[in-house]
């Protein structure tokens, strides 16, 4: 058995295990819940600072590091504009998501519908992160376990808002598709490739999307405790640094 095939078997089997524990924390919500009830605005601000150093520290990033190659593979004399077309999605992403969230909360006659839309592109957000989780490009299990922490803060703090908008439909459904969604993208990250362009785009607009999230829900309607939400961010800064330490995975 050759170093590539154990790095890919062992890095499925953690990885497998970390989509296991977080799809459970999905799913065990509601018990967390009681159990947390008074501390929870704690969680909820802790949570709230990862989720900002998510969207700074790695989600940006990324798309600058698209962004590049992009630059880098388009032909000369080609618009300029359209060589930064990852940024456009970002904010397609986070106007799509405000208006969304408007209707959601106006005396519109169809709010049930955009409140389904709201539902579908936390799933769909999910798949995205357990693709993500399936193909880290770093050795070892720490970055795994950095990762699956980071993450089961971070849908803490998205259950915990997606609990709030109607516990009925999250306690008998949405809990379950937020664990499969996850489970389902971790699947098609093992066994398949999405096309790159694909991957760039989508992350590009639910990062504008998860940026209006954190603004308008999670800092502007929750407002965090200042410490937890301060350690979080610092957290998120750790796990960041150690992350872009590691080597990179050259297959």
């Amino acid at each position: 058995m050759t170093d590539i095939t154990e790095l890919f078997i062992s890095k499925n089997i953690g990885s497998g295990l970390a989509v296991l524990i977080l799809a459970s924390l999905n799913i065990m919500y509601p018990s967390l819940q009681k159990k947390l009830y008074i501390s929870i605005n704690y969680w909820i601000s802790f949570s709230s600072g990862i989720a900002l150093g998510y969207v700074f520290l790695y989600m940006l990033p990324k798309l600058s590091d698209f962004t590049i190659q992009i630059i880098q593979q388009s032909p000369a004399g080609s618009w300029e504009f359209i060589n930064y077309r990852i940024y456009l999605f970002v904010l397609i992403g986070l106007v799509i998501y405000f208006v969304v969230d408007w209707y959601s909360k106006a005396e519109y006659k169809d709010r049930k519908i955009i409140r389904l839309f709201n539902y579908a592109a936390f799933c769909f957000y999910s798949i995205i992160l357990g693709y993500i989780l399936a193909d880290i490009p770093r050795p070892g299990i720490l970055p795994i376990i950095l990762v699956a922490m980071v993450l089961g803060v971070h849908f803490f703090g998205i259950n915990h808002q997606l609990f709030q908008w109607n516990y009925l439909i999250f306690t008998r459904y949405l809990r379950w598709l937020l664990a499969l969604s996850i489970f389902v993208g971790w699947l098609y990250g093992i066994f398949t490739e999405l096309p790159k362009e694909f991957v760039m785009t989508t992350t590009a607009f639910l990062s504008g999307a998860m940026i209006a999230n954190v603004m308008f829900e999670e800092l502007s309607k929750h407002r965090p405790t200042l410490k937890p939400f301060i350690t979080g961010v610092l957290a998120m800064t750790v796990v960041a640094a150690v992350m872009r330490s590691l080597p990179k995975i050259i297959y």
